[in-house]
């Protein structure tokens, strides 16, 4: 074989595992975007606003509890009088059943952008203390039901606060992650372990 043809064939050869390395770098490229992508959707459209507003609750539950005759981070409700009551039902009224609605609305039209496939236990506990309150909240003013009759319903998890914080802080620090992996080329790559 002469030696034009077996630069031909190198050449051809280096040709060909330029293009499969530069069609495979296109393929990451795209894999990447579209996972940033999705982050920006889930952390903007849904665990971003979501920690917003859970926290936002959570502050005005802390002012019931210091208005309000309550032990640590419980409402003492079995100690309350009808002027507590009053100042309760306004809170609830006011601010938390539009916040609470808020949530809901946000969790429900926004599962598509859930962390995990299943929705958290606490997601799902809190929709359905808000479908109870909501209900509990309306019969105790409308018809004057007995103060007594909420005792049953499904509780507030206290633990949807940290989860979405963890899950926010998982999903920002992964966005950050892939936003420092794609800023520095493939090639600076090589280049790099062969300095080292």
């Amino acid at each position: 074989m002469n030696i034009t043809l077996q630069v031909a064939i190198l050449g051809l050869l280096g040709t060909l595992i330029a293009a499969a390395y530069n069609a495979n770098q296109e393929q990451v490229r795209r894999r990447q975007s579209a996972e940033m992508e999705f982050l920006r959707c889930q952390i903007g459209e849904l665990y971003g606003p979501l920690l917003g507003l859970v926290q936002q609750r959570r502050s005005i539950f802390e002012v019931s509890l210091a208005a309000l005759p309550s032990e640590g981070d419980q409402q003492n409700r079995k100690d309350w009088n009808d002027t507590d009551w009053d100042a309760w039902h306004f809170l609830v009224e006011k601010y938390l059943l539009s916040l609470d609605s808020q949530i809901v609305n946000l969790i429900n039209s926004k599962a598509h952008l859930l962390e995990s496939p299943e929705m958290p236990p606490s997601f799902e506990q809190f929709i359905k203390h808000v479908a109870q309150q909501d209900s509990l909240f309306i019969l105790s003013k409308e018809k004057q039901l007995s103060k007594d009759a909420g005792k049953f319903y499904v509780p507030y998890p206290k633990e949807i606060v940290e989860e979405v914080q963890c899950s926010f802080a998982r999903l920002r620090d992964r966005h950050e992650r892939l936003l420092r992996s794609s800023r520095w080329l493939p090639a600076e790559r090589i280049f790099a372990r062969i300095k080292l």
